[in-house]
């Protein structure tokens, strides 16, 4: 299933996004990030398909179409809203994924 991950900023988010899309690689997951390119693709090029959608803003419609195509939506926040998260706790936001990602 593809990742897809969002980017606003550029500058701020690049270090990031790659790191976490070479795990996803690494882990076999086809990966797409970037800016307009994700939702273009997403909702127009191929409307319908699941996804794995790595959300930064948590923007309750996107999240529903996603969910509602069969993809799953893992709520990222840059900021640090998952800070506080153990590993354990993010990890089980993957196992419950089709997918079965595991994280290392």
């Amino acid at each position: 299933m593809l990742c897809a991950i969002p980017m606003e900023i550029l500058d701020r988010e690049l270090d990031g996004v790659l790191y976490l899309a070479l795990h996803l690689a690494k882990q076999g997951m086809p990966v797409l990030f970037g800016e307009r390119m994700v939702h273009e693709y997403l909702f127009r090029i191929n409307a319908g398909s699941p996804v794995v959608y790595f959300d930064q803003d948590q923007n309750e419609d996107v999240n529903r179409r996603i969910v509602d195509e069969g993809g799953l939506v893992v709520n990222l926040n840059a900021e640090g809203q998952n800070i506080g998260q153990s590993r354990e706790i993010i990890q089980m936001w993957f196992l419950d994924a089709a997918c079965g990602i595991r994280l290392h």
